[in-house]
């Protein structure tokens, strides 16, 4: 059985077939902790990025981001292997993308002309100069970023 963790609550227990699902619909994305009965300790969820960003992504490649409603385009940065910032500028007051909204990202290498599909989730946005800053989860880094 499996134990989940947030802000001081535990919720479960859950079964692995149960914790799968809360994998594959993003509802882990609710929880911080996950109790490993091996160690009995709580351990974080999601590892930490790591210290240094991947050196091999492109410094043109830009991005079309889609919700299935809006379609905006932008560049990414501080790719890693679970996301990526994607700044787009716009003069929009407000965000075209909500927050733990499911995106699909086109990325194209502008150097190589390689491209790729990438579905991915939005965590967090803050605007900034004229752009706004959406941080971006995906399940691996794409090919043509590492």
């Amino acid at each position: 059985m499996i134990y989940l963790g947030r802000s001081g609550k535990i919720s479960g227990p859950f079964s692995e077939s149960e914790f799968d699902e809360l994998i594959a619909s993003g509802e882990i994305e609710n929880f911080r902790w996950v109790w490993e009965p091996r160690t009995s300790q709580w351990k974080p969820i999601e590892l930490p990025p790591p210290s240094v960003v991947l050196g091999k992504m492109s410094p043109q490649v830009s991005a079309l981001c889609s919700d299935g409603k809006n379609i905006l385009s932008g560049r990414i940065s501080q790719a890693t292997e679970t996301g990526c910032d994607l700044s787009i500028e716009t003069d929009s007051a407000s965000p075209r993308f909500a927050e733990k909204s499911r995106i699909k990202l086109h990325l194209l290498d502008e150097s190589s002309g390689a491209a790729v599909h990438v579905p991915a989730k939005i965590l967090s946005i803050s605007r900034s100069n004229g752009q706004w800053s959406y941080r971006v989860r995906w399940d691996r880094l794409p090919e043509i970023l590492g």
